[in-house]
């Protein structure tokens, strides 16, 4: 059974692993290269199925970081959900930084557009190196 259109959009969507595919490529290059840095990789894995206990519009859910909670408002929202999660889990060990490559595209490029770069970390002065080379290159 199918939830979502069968269009080129319903083909397109298994780039929405490339994130964790990432993260998880980039783990292993780590290990086989001998970094003796610790680096921790976090696969935030979902997928949009139909059962008896599948959330619903209306449902409120309880976020890991501090019981916050959120409205469901669109059903096809467990990717961000489940990041949500990530980046709350994310934050409980002490880091130096937190690199988030979730591709959450769809709803990215909607918002957006093509000439703009989304990033989770607002007014980083570290950021800012790399969008202005990834804008100039285009």
């Amino acid at each position: 059974m199918s939830l979502k259109p069968s269009d080129e959009s319903r083909a397109q969507m298994k780039n929405d692993m490339t994130g964790s595919a990432a993260v998880l490529a980039s783990m292993t290059a780590l290990g086989r290269l001998g970094c003796t840095t610790a680096v921790t990789g976090y696969l935030m894995c979902t997928d949009n199925m139909p059962s008896g206990s599948a959330m619903t519009l209306g449902d409120v859910l309880t976020m890991r970081n501090g019981g916050k909670t959120v409205e469901v408002l669109n059903t096809d929202a467990e990717g961000r959900l489940v990041m949500a999660d990530a980046l709350a889990l994310a934050t409980e060990e002490p880091v130096d930084a937190i690199v988030d490559i979730a591709t959450l595209t769809g709803a990215c490029l909607r918002t957006f557009g093509v000439s703009v770069i989304p990033s989770g970390i607002p007014s980083d002065e570290r950021l800012t190196p790399v969008a202005r080379h990834l804008t100039r290159s285009r």
